[in-house]
């Protein structure tokens, strides 16, 4: 099972033994809960429910996959910093579902794991090295260096959306100014027709 943990929503793929898809479903992110325990809660609730429209228990998941925006400890299991998600952030994630579903639990970034899949299974399968950008809530970066996913510094290597472009721009989510995100992430651009929108 993967899990896409996002400022807006949080998809769900259940796949089988050969990696093709069974299953799929989509949960409005701030539907989950505002506060820690009452998010892992909801997110274990949506987990079983989809299991259950599958007819399948929690031991025969082979592997629980999640992936969210932000800065990510892998080794913890927990997101650190994320501007999109600031409810989430210390929620020991992969720890907490470990403990409710008997398989191995990951957390990783997700654009590190949609460049990690899109290199293994997709547009740069064969290649030594990739670059994937990520157009969503925020704009994120994942790399593929000599065959291996580059996680750089404390898991900071390609943070693309939060490059200045414009010293002076709009206030990013990040508290930066001028950031990609802040110019090219989905509310910005939202915020931007809603201007245009209003303009007689």
């Amino acid at each position: 099972l993967g899990l896409d943990i996002g400022g807006t929503n949080v998809k769900a793929i259940l796949l089988d033994g050969d990696g093709a898809p069974r299953a799929r479903a989509r949960w409005r992110t701030a539907a989950l809960g505002e506060d820690i325990p009452t998010l892992l809660s909801s997110l274990e609730t949506h987990i079983r429910d989809l299991l259950n429209r599958e007819g399948l228990h929690a031991r025969e998941l082979g592997g629980l996959g999640l992936a969210s925006a932000g800065l990510i400890d892998s080794e913890l299991g927990r997101i650190v910093d994320a501007p999109n998600l600031r409810h989430w952030e210390g929620a020991p994630l992969a720890s907490w579902l470990a403990e409710r579903f008997p398989c191995p639990v990951a957390l990783e970034n997700d654009v590190n794991a949609m460049a990690y899949g899109e290199w293994r299974r997709g547009a740069g399968r064969g290649t030594r090295h990739l670059l994937c950008l990520a157009l969503g809530t925020g704009v994120g970066g994942g790399l593929i260096l000599d065959g291996r996913l580059y996680r750089g510094h404390r898991g900071l290597p390609a943070e693309l959306g939060h490059i200045s472009i414009d010293r002076g721009g709009r206030r990013c989510p990040c508290g930066a100014r001028g950031c990609v995100e802040a110019s090219a992430g989905a509310r910005a651009i939202e915020a931007s027709a809603r201007r245009a929108l209003a303009r007689p």
